[in-house]
């Protein structure tokens, strides 16, 4: 499988959990689900800085994996591919997920000793952008707003990757699912309704 099918698959698994998991925000207006979204990545920013301050990678990683999420399910809602939008030509020519993840971190060129860090302060410049964009809807200020927040979702994913890879995780695909259909299991109707790892229903 190419890394165009792997992120493929990834992007309509993710559109099928939102789905039929979170239907109360599928169902708002494209402007509320995007920032919903941001507010995600708000979240999930505060908590890496904590995590890398504390030296906990077990937090890190798990925010990490749901700042990959969102930025997948963004990239849905907007309905564009991240292999297209997010990536280089170079990029692309990955043959996987964690191939992808070293490449990206080596596109970074950080010089630092402290690369967590470094990435952590590119994760929170970009949040602030996609804020800046939905303030500017709410005021109905001449702003790119579809643009800002489609490019800060495109950072926000090569970010948490590259960011994955300094603490070594791997597999990251399955670590997205494992991750889903724990969320999943939460459901009254999980077993009725599927999962992302064996297929909904």
């Amino acid at each position: 499988m190419t890394l165009f099918d792997q992120l493929k698959t990834m992007q309509l698994k993710q559109l099928q959990h939102d789905e039929k998991y979170h239907k109360e925000i599928w169902l708002l207006d494209v402007q509320r689900r995007a920032t919903h979204m941001v507010l995600h990545f708000a979240k999930y920013s505060s908590k890496i800085n904590t995590a890398i301050y504390l030296k906990d990678n077990s937090c890190l990683t798990r925010q990490l994996i749901d700042m990959a999420i969102i930025a997948i399910s963004t990239a849905n809602i907007f309905n564009v591919s991240l292999y297209t939008f997010a990536l280089t030509e170079r990029e692309r020519s990955c043959s996987n997920i964690t191939e992808l993840a070293e490449e990206l971190f080596a596109s970074l060129d950080i010089k630092g000793t402290n690369p967590e860090y470094e990435i952590s302060i590119k994760i929170n410049n970009s949040i602030a952008g996609m804020c800046k964009a939905a303030e500017a809807l709410d005021h109905l200020e001449d702003f790119p707003f579809k643009t800002s927040i489609i490019n800060g979702t495109a950072e926000l994913f090569r970010y948490s990757l590259a960011l994955l890879h300094t603490i070594e995780a791997r597999d990251i695909p399955s670590i997205i699912g494992d991750r889903l259909v724990m969320i999943e299991k939460k459901n009254f109707f999980f077993e009725e309704t599927g999962n992302y790892i064996t297929g909904y229903k």
